[in-house]
């Protein structure tokens, strides 16, 4: 595996579909070339560390007055499980379909499913500060990951 990290300056890509599309053509170059089986983009990768947080409620189990649920959170790109050869335990990776004009999307760790869901009773959605989030379940004991696609 190879990483690398990019930095794109603001003047040059003002607008977030700015970005958007250059991580699309770099990926579509990067994944044609020769030796390469899989190709992704992450707003951090793993043991990178990440200050990301989002606050969430659990629809169906809300937490006591005063206390709310936080979870460190990536932007992903829809290869980035397949990548990382991490599958998914329950529910589907991200697509190309999962972009900004589709309902928003969480594939969430098993230690987070294990905290926030014990017994294994998983909910479809969870709401967020952006909103709601249907919910899928990795095997891995990574973070919540969002779509970018």
């Amino acid at each position: 595996m190879i990483t690398a990290r990019l930095e794109l300056p603001n003047a040059s890509y003002p607008k977030a579909q700015d970005t958007a599309d250059f991580y699309k053509n770099l990926l579509e170059r990067v994944s044609v070339l020769p030796g390469v089986q899989s190709a992704a983009a992450a707003w951090w990768i793993p043991l990178s560390g990440s200050d990301t947080d989002v606050s969430f409620d659990v629809q169906e189990r809300p937490l006591p007055e005063g206390r709310q649920a936080v979870a460190e959170v990536n932007v992903v790109t829809p290869e980035y499980f397949r990548t990382l050869r991490t599958p998914i335990a329950l529910g589907r990776a991200f697509t190309e379909r999962d972009d900004k004009n589709a309902p928003p999307v969480a594939i969430v760790s098993e230690s987070f499913a294990k905290q926030y869901f014990p017994g294994g009773i998983f909910p479809v959605r969870i709401r967020s500060a952006s909103g709601s989030l249907q919910m899928a379940r990795s095997m891995a004991n990574r973070r919540c990951a969002k779509s970018s696609a």
